[in-house]
Protein backbone atom coordinates (compact mmCIF):
# COMPACT_ATOMS: atom_id res chain seq x y z
CA UNK A 1 0.00 0.00 0.00
CA UNK A 2 1.58 3.26 -1.13
CA UNK A 3 1.14 6.49 0.76
CA UNK A 4 -0.78 9.23 -1.00
CA UNK A 5 1.37 12.21 -1.93
CA UNK A 6 0.54 15.27 0.21
CA UNK A 7 -0.86 18.40 -1.35
CA UNK A 8 1.89 20.87 -2.18
CA UNK A 9 2.32 24.62 -2.24
CA UNK A 10 5.08 25.96 -4.48
CA UNK A 11 6.75 29.17 -3.29
CA UNK A 12 9.02 31.02 -5.72
CA UNK A 13 11.05 33.95 -4.44
CA UNK A 14 14.64 35.10 -4.81
CA UNK A 15 14.70 36.34 -1.20
CA UNK A 16 15.90 33.66 1.21
CA UNK A 17 14.01 35.32 4.10
CA UNK A 18 10.70 34.88 2.23
CA UNK A 19 11.51 31.25 1.41
CA UNK A 20 12.10 30.68 5.15
CA UNK A 21 9.17 32.73 6.46
CA UNK A 22 6.24 31.72 4.22
CA UNK A 23 6.51 27.97 4.95
CA UNK A 24 6.37 28.86 8.65
CA UNK A 25 3.22 30.91 8.00
CA UNK A 26 1.68 27.97 6.12
CA UNK A 27 2.53 25.51 8.90
CA UNK A 28 1.16 27.89 11.56
CA UNK A 29 -2.02 28.52 9.57
CA UNK A 30 -2.67 25.01 8.21
CA UNK A 31 -0.65 22.59 10.34
CA UNK A 32 0.89 19.78 8.32
CA UNK A 33 -1.78 19.76 5.61
CA UNK A 34 0.64 20.96 2.91
CA UNK A 35 4.16 20.11 1.87
CA UNK A 36 5.93 23.31 0.87
CA UNK A 37 8.38 23.41 -2.03
CA UNK A 38 10.58 26.51 -2.22
CA UNK A 39 12.49 27.64 -5.29
CA UNK A 40 14.66 30.72 -5.81
CA UNK A 41 13.81 31.30 -9.48
CA UNK A 42 11.24 30.68 -12.19
CA UNK A 43 13.25 28.12 -14.24
CA UNK A 44 13.58 25.87 -11.16
CA UNK A 45 9.86 26.30 -10.43
CA UNK A 46 8.98 25.37 -14.02
CA UNK A 47 10.95 22.13 -13.60
CA UNK A 48 8.68 21.29 -10.63
CA UNK A 49 5.52 22.09 -12.59
CA UNK A 50 6.62 19.98 -15.56
CA UNK A 51 6.99 16.93 -13.32
CA UNK A 52 3.76 14.88 -13.65
CA UNK A 53 4.28 13.54 -10.12
CA UNK A 54 3.72 16.96 -8.52
CA UNK A 55 0.62 17.63 -6.45
CA UNK A 56 0.75 21.43 -6.54
CA UNK A 57 -2.47 23.06 -5.28
CA UNK A 58 -1.20 26.65 -5.10
CA UNK A 59 1.70 28.74 -6.39
CA UNK A 60 2.96 31.78 -4.50
CA UNK A 61 5.50 33.75 -6.52
CA UNK A 62 7.40 36.97 -6.31
CA UNK A 63 6.99 39.21 -9.33
CA UNK A 64 10.46 40.79 -9.59
CA UNK A 65 13.23 38.18 -9.74
CA UNK A 66 16.65 38.20 -11.45
CA UNK A 67 16.40 35.31 -13.96
CA UNK A 68 12.74 35.65 -14.98
CA UNK A 69 9.81 37.47 -13.45
CA UNK A 70 6.78 35.80 -11.92
CA UNK A 71 4.60 36.60 -14.93
CA UNK A 72 6.46 33.89 -16.88
CA UNK A 73 5.27 31.36 -14.31
CA UNK A 74 1.69 32.66 -14.46
CA UNK A 75 1.71 32.46 -18.27
CA UNK A 76 2.99 28.87 -18.15
CA UNK A 77 0.23 27.82 -15.74
CA UNK A 78 -2.42 29.46 -17.90
CA UNK A 79 -1.07 28.33 -21.29
CA UNK A 80 -0.91 24.72 -20.07
CA UNK A 81 -4.35 24.92 -18.42
CA UNK A 82 -2.98 23.58 -15.14
CA UNK A 83 -5.85 25.09 -13.16
CA UNK A 84 -3.54 26.01 -10.28
CA UNK A 85 -4.35 29.29 -8.53
CA UNK A 86 -1.46 31.74 -8.28
CA UNK A 87 -0.66 34.44 -5.75
CA UNK A 88 1.78 37.06 -7.07
CA UNK A 89 3.58 39.14 -4.46
CA UNK A 90 5.27 42.36 -5.41
CA UNK A 91 7.17 45.01 -3.57
CA UNK A 92 7.28 47.64 -6.25
CA UNK A 93 4.23 47.43 -8.50
CA UNK A 94 0.57 48.14 -7.88
CA UNK A 95 -2.05 45.51 -8.67
CA UNK A 96 -3.60 47.72 -11.35
CA UNK A 97 -0.25 48.33 -13.08
CA UNK A 98 0.53 44.59 -13.17
CA UNK A 99 -2.94 43.73 -14.49
CA UNK A 100 -2.64 46.47 -17.14
CA UNK A 101 0.83 45.29 -18.16
CA UNK A 102 -0.15 41.61 -18.25
CA UNK A 103 -3.62 41.17 -19.69
CA UNK A 104 -3.44 37.45 -18.92
CA UNK A 105 -3.53 38.08 -15.14
CA UNK A 106 -7.12 36.86 -14.88
CA UNK A 107 -9.29 35.76 -11.94
CA UNK A 108 -6.93 32.84 -11.26
CA UNK A 109 -4.24 35.32 -10.17
CA UNK A 110 -4.28 37.29 -6.91
CA UNK A 111 -1.80 40.12 -6.46
CA UNK A 112 -0.60 41.32 -3.06
CA UNK A 113 1.86 44.01 -2.12
CA UNK A 114 4.77 43.16 0.18
CA UNK A 115 5.04 43.23 3.09
CA UNK A 116 2.01 41.11 3.93
CA UNK A 117 0.94 40.27 7.48
CA UNK A 118 0.41 36.73 8.71
CA UNK A 119 -3.37 37.24 8.82
CA UNK A 120 -3.50 38.73 5.31
CA UNK A 121 -1.30 35.93 4.00
CA UNK A 122 -3.45 33.14 5.49
CA UNK A 123 -6.62 34.80 4.15
CA UNK A 124 -5.03 35.09 0.69
CA UNK A 125 -4.00 31.42 0.73
CA UNK A 126 -7.48 30.28 1.86
CA UNK A 127 -9.12 32.38 -0.86
CA UNK A 128 -6.83 31.03 -3.58
CA UNK A 129 -7.19 27.41 -2.41
CA UNK A 130 -10.98 27.71 -2.33
CA UNK A 131 -10.92 29.03 -5.89
CA UNK A 132 -8.78 26.07 -6.94
CA UNK A 133 -11.21 23.59 -5.35
CA UNK A 134 -14.06 24.79 -7.59
CA UNK A 135 -12.31 23.79 -10.83
CA UNK A 136 -13.84 20.27 -11.26
CA UNK A 137 -17.39 21.53 -10.62
CA UNK A 138 -16.88 24.35 -13.11
CA UNK A 139 -15.61 21.89 -15.74
CA UNK A 140 -18.69 19.68 -15.24
CA UNK A 141 -21.06 22.63 -15.66
CA UNK A 142 -19.15 23.87 -18.71
CA UNK A 143 -19.22 20.45 -20.39
CA UNK A 144 -22.92 19.98 -19.57
CA UNK A 145 -23.71 23.36 -21.14
CA UNK A 146 -21.75 22.44 -24.28
CA UNK A 147 -23.69 19.16 -24.57
CA UNK A 148 -27.01 20.94 -24.02
CA UNK A 149 -26.31 23.54 -26.70
CA UNK A 150 -24.96 20.94 -29.12
CA UNK A 151 -21.44 22.43 -29.20
CA UNK A 152 -19.96 19.04 -28.37
CA UNK A 153 -21.27 15.52 -28.17
CA UNK A 154 -21.52 13.47 -25.02
CA UNK A 155 -18.31 11.59 -25.87
CA UNK A 156 -16.43 14.88 -26.26
CA UNK A 157 -17.69 16.06 -22.89
CA UNK A 158 -16.69 12.77 -21.28
CA UNK A 159 -13.18 13.14 -22.74
CA UNK A 160 -12.89 16.75 -21.49
CA UNK A 161 -14.02 15.82 -18.00
CA UNK A 162 -11.81 12.76 -17.81
CA UNK A 163 -8.78 14.87 -18.72
CA UNK A 164 -9.74 17.60 -16.23
CA UNK A 165 -10.37 15.13 -13.42
CA UNK A 166 -7.11 13.29 -14.08
CA UNK A 167 -5.24 16.58 -13.75
CA UNK A 168 -7.05 17.24 -10.46
CA UNK A 169 -7.24 13.82 -8.83
CA UNK A 170 -5.37 11.30 -10.95
CA UNK A 171 -6.75 8.68 -13.34
CA UNK A 172 -10.33 7.56 -12.79
CA UNK A 173 -13.47 6.89 -14.77
CA UNK A 174 -16.26 9.36 -15.41
CA UNK A 175 -19.37 7.94 -16.99
CA UNK A 176 -21.25 9.62 -19.80
CA UNK A 177 -24.38 9.00 -17.75
CA UNK A 178 -23.27 11.58 -15.15
CA UNK A 179 -22.73 14.14 -17.88
CA UNK A 180 -26.08 13.38 -19.47
CA UNK A 181 -27.95 13.75 -16.19
CA UNK A 182 -26.17 17.06 -15.48
CA UNK A 183 -26.96 18.27 -19.00
CA UNK A 184 -30.60 17.22 -18.64
CA UNK A 185 -30.96 19.09 -15.34
CA UNK A 186 -29.49 22.27 -16.76
CA UNK A 187 -31.38 22.16 -20.07
CA UNK A 188 -34.23 24.65 -20.38
CA UNK A 189 -37.75 23.20 -20.28
CA UNK A 190 -39.36 23.01 -23.69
Amino acid sequence: MSAEKPEEILIVDDEELILDLLPQFIEKGFGNKFAVIGRENVPDALDILKNPENNIKLIITDYNMPKQSGDVLVKYVQDNKLGIPVIVQTGGNSESSLRAKHGFFDESVDIYLKPISFTQFIQAVKKALARGETKPAAKLSEAAAQVTTGQIGQQGATAQLTTAQQKETGPSEISGKAIKSEATRSAPAV
